[in-house]
């Protein structure tokens, strides 16, 4: 008895070799050849005709083995074919898959030559597990020497093959049952030279698909995004992957055990849907695994207003437009909000036209774990569940300013604020920007007047105010060590505030106003200045120390003991709040100091006098300034002031 060769077990290729004793020649065919004529016992294929094999041309594909006597007409077959397709050398199957394995079987001995030598020939074919297939021909009566031939099946991972049934050579059907068959002897005509067809039939059966790993790439996808669903399976024969949700129906075989799926998700699919992948088995049944991603929207605002309480010249606050002049500051409140429904990361606020009012990631992040401590930018509210997850509904609020605005400072007039983020499950990136309009104005033309004016009443020797009124003119006239009084006005006649202001006096120090004495008038707490009175302004004041456009103010300046005729020239300087050049004002007054001048009258009440007698001497002078009356003769010697 020859033994086949058995297959290696740890293959998945099983590999069929049948062997020869003899005369005896084992080949497979899927139908009768042409060119075999039929003779002896009804269904049997013989010989070819005319003894040739040339004629037998239905197997010239296949490999040619010749017998023990080199007689190239005696063959060996074997060929397999799957769900009823062709025969050939090998086939791969998947679970379920029917195979067939044929042989066929031509003794061409002649009478007197090997006469039944194959006579007696019994044919086995064993399965002892799922890898392994062996086939035994027993000829006692032959010589003992084997030619073969193979064919293989390939078969899934864990797969069996399962015996169905046997297909005899007189076409007779004989169920497979158990773990082996054997038959024999062989059916065969009375004549030595004969053919036969026997065909094995086994279903491949594979273990149940299960599923180690099934899952989405991220945790969320957008409308219109791409998610991949991903799978581990251990037998991928007859699984498939089932996707359903959100307008997504998917129902396709996995190909192979270990594999993916990329699923577009439809436009038109809402927020909050989800749509769950698994893997199922041939019935649609799940085998182990599956997942659920969520449609989500998520999206971003950032809302950037005016917050200009003390520049803005329209007067109304968070909206989006500021008026303001050249050189004021620009201040706005920016509100960031989630405003989807998907958490975000990496969310970053620009602002290139003012960086002040820009946050990297670490802020916004420390926003929203810490809160405005330690923020570095002064944050207003902040609606944060303290982690570092920007989540649906929260939002945080500060403000930020520019200063020193031009009309060069915003190209196009607009202030632009850009926030971006990231989606912390679908990765999609959302932004928003939102403008706030600046309008710069051109400066105001700043301007500061000062009016210095005789304030000296009754003692001004013009005539002017002799009824104990001030005589509010440029000139007074005074004698000599009288004092002289100033009223002096400072407005600020220009079109912007001034700050700093000063007056001064060159020759009357005591007119002189330094910056903090100017402000205390401004604010209504006048001077300690002791040549200084009647301090106040005049009109609408807000009582700070900024000198605002139209306001003034007033005072008046005594100076004591004038001996000399001057013109006293005061002089006003302030500084513009928006940084244009200082402006500046002078006013001059004059004073007039009266010399001792010629006497219109004198003379004596009597023409004549007795000795130790008296007469009176009267006189009249232009100026009694230094004047003296001297009188002299008959022993009088006289000479004093004349007081008046």
């Amino acid at each position: 008895m020859n033994l086949l060769k058995k297959l290696a077990s740890a293959s998945t290729w099983l590999l069929l070799f049948m062997g020869v004793a003899g005369v005896l020649t084992i080949e497979a065919s899927a139908a009768t050849c042409p060119g075999i004529s039929r003779y002896g016992e009804a269904g049997y294929p013989h010989r070819p005709t005319g003894n040739t094999f040339a004629s037998f041309n239905c197997f010239v594909d296949h490999n040619v083995l010749r017998n023990t006597y080199g007689d190239p007409r005696e063959q060996n077959f074997v060929r397999v074919s799957k769900n009823g397709g062709s025969w050939s050398d090998s086939v791969s199957t998947n679970g379920g898959d029917t195979v067939e394995v044929m042989f066929y079987i031509h003794n061409s001995g002649q009478e007197g030559i090997g006469a039944y030598t194959a006579r007696n020939t019994t044919f086995s074919l064993n399965w002892n597990n799922p890898s392994n297939i062996a086939g035994v021909i027993s000829s006692p009566d032959a010589s003992p020497r084997m030619v073969n031939d193979n064919a293989s099946i390939a078969l899934p991972s864990g797969a069996t093959l399962t015996p169905v049934r046997r297909t005899k050579g007189n076409g007779s059907v004989v169920p497979l049952t158990g773990t082996a068959w054997s038959g024999g002897p062989i059916d065969y005509p009375s004549s030595n030279s004969f053919s036969q067809i026997i065909k094995f039939e086994y279903r491949v059966d594979a273990p149940a698909p299960s599923c180690s790993k099934g899952e989405f790439d991220k945790e969320t996808v957008t409308a219109g995004g791409n998610t991949v669903f991903s799978w581990m399976t251990q037998n991928a024969d007859g699984a498939k992957v089932m996707c359903n949700g959100a307008g997504v129906n998917i129902l396709e075989g996995i190909g192979s055990a270990n594999g993916n799926k990329t699923i577009t998700i439809p436009n038109g699919a809402n927020a909050g849907q989800q749509i769950t992948c698994k893997i199922v088995n041939a019935s649609n049944q799940p085998v182990g695994c599956q997942d659920v991603i969520t449609v989500v929207a998520p999206s971003i605002e950032i809302i950037k207003t005016d917050l200009n309480s003390a520049d803005d010249q329209d007067g109304s606050q968070r909206n989006d437009t500021q008026t303001i002049t050249s050189g004021d500051t620009a201040r706005f409140e920016i509100t960031v909000r989630n405003n989807g429904t998907e958490g975000l990361r990496n969310v970053v606020v620009s602002d290139p036209e003012t960086t002040s009012c820009a946050l990297a990631q670490s802020v916004t992040n420390h926003i929203l774990v810490v809160g405005a401590t330690g923020a570095g930018v002064n944050v207003t509210n902040v609606v944060s569940n303290n982690d570092s997850v920007f989540d649906p509904n929260e939002s945080f609020t500060y403000t930020c300013e520019k200063a020193n605005v031009t009309a060069s400072t915003f190209a196009d007039g607009d202030n632009d604020v850009n926030v971006t983020g990231v989606g912390v499950g679908s990765g999609q990136n959302v932004n928003d920007e939102d403008p706030s309009a600046v309008v710069v104005e051109a400066p105001g033309t700043p301007a500061i007047t000062i009016d210095k004016r005789d304030w000296n009443g009754s003692n001004d020797l013009d005539g002017a105010g002799n009824d104990g009124s001030a005589s509010d003119d440029d000139t007074q006239t005074i004698n000599s060590g009288d004092a002289v009084k100033f009223r002096i006005i400072v407005r600020n006649t220009g079109e912007v505030d001034l700050e700093n202001v000063v007056v001064t006096d060159a020759n009357a120090s005591e007119c002189a106003l330094t910056a903090p004495q100017f402000r205390g008038i401004l604010r209504g707490e006048g001077t300690t200045k002791g040549a200084i009175s009647q301090e106040s302004t005049l009109g609408a004041n807000n009582n700070d120390n900024i000198f605002n456009v139209g306001e003034a103010i007033q005072y008046v300046c005594t100076q004591a003991n004038v001996t000399e005729s001057y013109t006293n020239t005061a002089r006003t300087v302030g500084e513009p709040v928006d940084g244009q050049p200082n402006v500046n004002d002078t006013d001059p007054t004059d004073v007039v100091v009266e010399e001792p001048g010629a006497c219109t009258k004198g003379e004596f009440d009597k023409e004549t006098v007795t000795a130790g007698g008296n007469v009176v001497f009267s006189w009249m002078t232009q100026n009694a300034d230094g004047a003296q009356v001297m009188c002299n003769g008959a022993g009088v010697n006289l000479m004093e002031p004349i007081g008046s």
